[in-house]
């Protein structure tokens, strides 16, 4: 059994003998199984180096792992499998074997033993069943190269295991690396589909972003628009709110706080269409619009002329009481008037800056404005002025004197008629002059006879003086541009300034019939007693007509008195005095 393990061992390493040698050897029918084990360890013995070899080998292939189908405690630690014997003599095998594992018997088996042939086959059968051992003992030659081949392809097949195992990891791998490549093209195309539906996002962003802005640039354009257009149509849109005003019942509309407001506003809106006539219906706008202020106006004039006539029945009431101070009638003439010129005069004002605006349409409102005020006025003040003319005493008064006071009267009256017209009006300058001259009239239609039929030159000249003396005064009270007094009268100047009233045009009239009596009145007495003159014979009787004189006569009578004065000093000094006072007219 030793021997037939070995040679089996030996022949299952042998290089030069592939697999399936021997059992194509035994399946051949040129073969005859007439060699037994003896016989062909005979045929083929083996040298030391051969059996170290397969000893080598026997060791190298207990290393690699047994498979997994077979059972550690079947199996031995060789990589071939043994026979059923082969575990029963291991122990033997490995006790003939040197150190070095080389077997420390022949080489060539010795005869088998006495009786080997007798073994019996309950003796072979091993203990426990495996699927490689041999289902029936193993008798003919045949048989067991049957079992050798079969153990062979075990041999291999349980060596060839891991490659398998590796082989079908390594397949498994590729499949999961094949299956893995697929959803990475699966995922890239998904990607590429991502990025591709990313960008046709982004170019529909952009260009949403791009029709937003210009919706938003529309917008702000049309938001412009409209401003412009409601900006346009503000001004046509107040001619409604005028009217509405403008129709409410009552003359203290006026009065009201937002009324010269409405004025203020309907002004611009006229100007504004005047600058556009171009506009849509603008002529029909601008013609109601000017309709407006003009009935705007108009209830200022009813306003202002209604209240002048409460304010002068009230104050001619009050006038044709008896015992009225002076002081009272100053009250009731100026005072009344100041207390109303407060509430009159921004809308007497109103009035002038749009008349000055629109001449055609609202000069006459203030003209009648001003007519109404100085009609009042008038009537207030003749009687009075009448009573103090009176009081002068026109017809026996010296006219010198009658000058001199009428016309300080009449100064005094029109500076506080010039106040109270600036507290009321701006404008007016030459209306207001006229009043006044006609205020003047008075005075003048009793001095002007008088200084008519004057026949004195001393008087005429004196009134001369008097009238100048006025206007001089009157004129240097103005500053002039320099800041120089201005000390020459211009008679010849129409148009004066309303902040100072300048009574040279009043007394002008008055200066000029002065001047032309005294002219003429110069010219005739130059004509009778200077150019016609005829002399006397007393007229040249020289010197008794100079000793005649009345300068002669006051020099005797003074020396008379010196005469009388001295008589008691010494007739030296008399006689010498009295040559000094007489050697004159001793000459003369």
């Amino acid at each position: 059994e030793t021997s037939l393990s070995r040679n089996a061992i030996c022949m299952s390493v042998r290089p030069a003998v592939k697999k399936g040698t021997f059992h194509t050897a035994v399946n051949s029918p040129s073969l005859k199984p007439t060699l037994n084990v003896e016989q062909w360890e005979a045929k083929a013995p083996l040298s030391n180096r051969e059996v170290n070899s397969a000893g080598v080998m026997k060791a190298a292939c207990e290393k690699p792992p047994l498979p997994h189908k077979f059972d550690g405690n079947e199996l031995s630690s060789s990589s071939r499998p043994t026979t059923p014997l082969g575990r029963a003599h291991a122990r033997h095998d490995s006790s003939r074997l040197g150190p070095s594992g080389i077997s420390s018997t022949p080489s060539r088996p010795s005869t088998p033993a006495s009786g080997s042939g007798n073994i019996s086959a309950q003796s072979l059968r091993p203990a426990a069943t495996h699927n490689l051992h041999p289902k029936q003992p193993i008798i003919t030659p045949e048989q067991f190269y049957d079992w050798f081949t079969l153990l062979d392809r075990s041999v291999a097949h349980s060596q060839e295991a891991h490659f398998r195992a590796h082989v079908a990891g390594v397949s498994a791998h590729l499949d999961a690396c094949d299956a893995l490549v697929e959803r990475i093209g699966e995922v890239d195309g998904q990607v590429e589909g991502m990025l591709e539906g990313w960008r046709s996002v982004e170019e529909g962003g952009r260009s949403l972003k791009e029709a937003c802005e210009r919706l938003l640039e529309e917008r702000a354009r049309l938001i412009d628009l409209t401003e412009e257009i409601g900006a346009r149509l503000d001004y046509f849109q107040e001619l409604e709110q005028a009217m509405r005003m403008l129709n409410r019942p009552g003359e203290s509309l006026v009065l009201q706080a937002n009324f010269l407001y409405m004025v203020e506003r309907v002004d611009i809106c006229i100007d504004y269409l005047k600058a556009h006539r171009y506009f849509r219906e603008a002529e029909v706008y601008l013609l109601r619009f000017q309709q407006c202020m003009t009935r705007a106006m108009t209830l200022i004039r009813m306003y202002f002329v209604g209240s002048l006539k409460a304010l002068s029945a009230d104050i001619l009431k009050k006038l044709s009481e008896k015992d009225v101070s002076s002081t009272a009638q100053m009250h009731l003439l100026y005072t009344r008037f100041q207390s109303v010129s407060s509430q009159l005069a921004p809308l007497l004002g109103e009035l002038e800056r749009r008349a000055q605006t629109h001449p055609v349409e609202l000069s006459a409102l203030l003209a009648e404005c001003h007519t109404a005020y100085f009609s009042t006025r008038k009537t207030l003040l003749v009687g009075r002025l009448m009573e103090e003319i009176r009081g002068l005493d026109p017809g026996r008064t010296e006219l010198v004197e009658l000058t001199r006071a009428g016309c300080s009267y009449l100064k005094q009256l029109c500076m506080d008629e010039f106040k109270l017209y600036q507290s009321f009006f701006t404008t007016g300058e030459e209306q207001l002059y006229q009043y006044l001259e006609n205020l003047c009239d008075y005075l003048y239609d009793d001095l002007r006879p008088r200084i008519l039929h004057e026949p004195r030159l001393t008087a005429l000249c004196e009134v001369c003086t008097v009238l100048q003396a006025l206007m001089v005064l009157d004129v240097a009270s103005i500053p002039e541009d320099d800041g120089e007094p201005a000390l020459s009268v211009d008679l010849d100047q129409k148009k004066h300034s309303l902040g100072t009233l300048h009574i040279s045009h009043l007394l002008e009239m008055i200066l000029q019939d002065a001047q032309t009596r005294l002219f003429f009145k110069a010219q005739s007495v130059i004509q009778s007693d200077i150019r016609s003159y005829a002399p006397k014979p007393e007229d040249l009787a020289y010197p008794d007509r100079l000793a005649s004189s009345p300068y002669c006569q006051r020099e005797r009578k003074l020396q008379s008195a010196v005469s009388a004065s001295y008589n008691r000093q010494t007739g030296d000094v008399v006689s010498h005095v009295t040559k000094d006072r007489l050697g004159p007219v001793t000459v003369a």
